[in-house]
């Protein structure tokens, strides 16, 4: 169902495009590495040799010590992530009342998963310059969720909780 009031569409187009451009961007730097990763894997249980473009993609993972099966998982949370905010942005640019539940679902999931990400880095990857280029895009997009929250409950009134 949408609003029809010009007002509420116009104020959500902008959140909504910077939601959808956002998830886009995640959706294709989770789907990178889980490319190939999945070809290395693949081409490890075939007990074969891959290309040196792949060797050399996957290099930072093996520099931080890093399993290929961990950015296989990571990589299709950043894809499940990218798809929820394009979802959620889609939502809000044409107005549908489902919008602010597919939000909260992007940004409880987005939180726990970089929060983990997070410790992983922090905690099992070996130091690198890789190691810190990744805290740093792990910051960013743990901030990202915590930035709609206070957009959504400073900017959207209808979805707070009324007593």
């Amino acid at each position: 169902m949408r609003e029809n009031s010009y007002s509420s569409i116009k104020q959500n187009y902008i959140p909504g495009m910077v939601m959808l451009l956002a998830g886009c961007v995640g959706f294709i730097a989770g789907l990178v590495p889980f490319c190939v990763a999945l070809i290395q894997l693949w081409a490890r249980v075939r007990k074969m040799e891959t290309s040196f473009l792949f060797t050399w993609l996957d290099h930072g993972a093996r520099v931080m010590g890093l399993s290929l099966e961990w950015v296989l998982l990571s990589s299709t949370a950043g894809m499940v992530l990218g798809i929820f905010l394009i979802w959620s942005g889609i939502g809000w640019i044409k107005n549908y009342r489902w919008a602010p539940v597919i939000t909260f679902a992007y940004v409880t999931g987005a939180i726990c998963i970089n929060a983990v990400d997070l410790i992983i880095f922090f905690l099992l990857a070996k130091p690198c310059v890789i190691r810190d280029t990744m805290i740093i895009l792990d910051l960013l997009a743990f901030s990202f969720p915590i930035v709609i929250v206070l957009w959504l409950f400073l900017f959207q009134p209808d979805v707070r909780m009324k007593n």
